[in-house]
């Protein structure tokens, strides 16, 4: 639990935990533009959502693929601002409990996330995430997709912490067992109210000796 005061860093998920996840927004726009399979669409987009996150296909490709699939749906400038701006919705009260923690100091922050790049330029400039963390573990700049083990062990490298002293929040089963995997403390949120729990429980029981080594390193 976060209470320990061995926690020193907190690696964070953005989708579902920080932000919604913006991919139920663009295939929803796609279905109400241009009506298709509504089950045949969302798992083709989130594959080449995952090749975007991964690094391995750029946004204009990805855009040629779609068009490919759904002739006269968006032009390009629709889809891009669609994908790194319109898309983009915060969990209620998680910015501001991040950015309380971030200015207590009392641990170090650090996004976890499956996320293209379009999407990160996009939640950076429109929610100033970059003012709420110390660090960001993101797949394409990894070249690895959670829950893979290269991906939680770069992610504990960028914390500059060992793993027993890293609490580790995401929404998905599958990646909290894998950073459990690596003796990481984890917990799967299944709400902003779990969230904005565990936060206040960091912001409340850190200890005072743990936030001056944190501030020291």
């Amino acid at each position: 639990m976060p209470s320990s005061p061995r926690t020193r860093a907190l690696l964070i998920d953005i989708g579902n935990v920080v932000v919604w996840d913006p991919r139920p927004r663009i295939v929803r726009e796609f279905l109400r533009r241009k009506p298709v399979d509504p089950v045949r669409l969302p798992s083709a987009y989130y594959r080449i959502a995952l090749r975007m996150a991964y690094g391995s296909l750029r946004l204009r490709d990805a855009y040629r693929e779609i068009r490919h699939q759904l002739p006269r749906s968006l032009s390009y400038s629709d889809f891009r601002d669609l994908v790194g701006r319109r898309s983009l919705h915060p969990v209620p009260g998680v910015l501001p409990a991040l950015r309380a923690l971030h200015h207590q100091g009392a641990v170090r922050i650090v996004y976890a996330s499956n996320v293209e790049p379009v999407t990160w330029s996009g939640l950076r400039r429109k929610f100033h995430l970059d003012e709420c963390a110390d660090g960001a573990a993101l797949s394409f700049r990894l070249r690895s997709l959670k829950p893979a083990r290269r991906f939680f062990t770069a992610a504990i490298r960028i914390t500059r912490v060992p793993p027993s002293e890293i609490f580790y929040l995401d929404d998905l089963p599958e990646n909290i067992r894998a950073a459990r995997a690596l003796g990481i403390s984890a917990r799967r949120v299944r709400s902003p109210a779990d969230t904005l729990a565990i936060l206040r429980k960091l912001r409340t029981e850190i200890t005072p000796g743990v936030e001056r080594s944190i501030q020291s390193m």
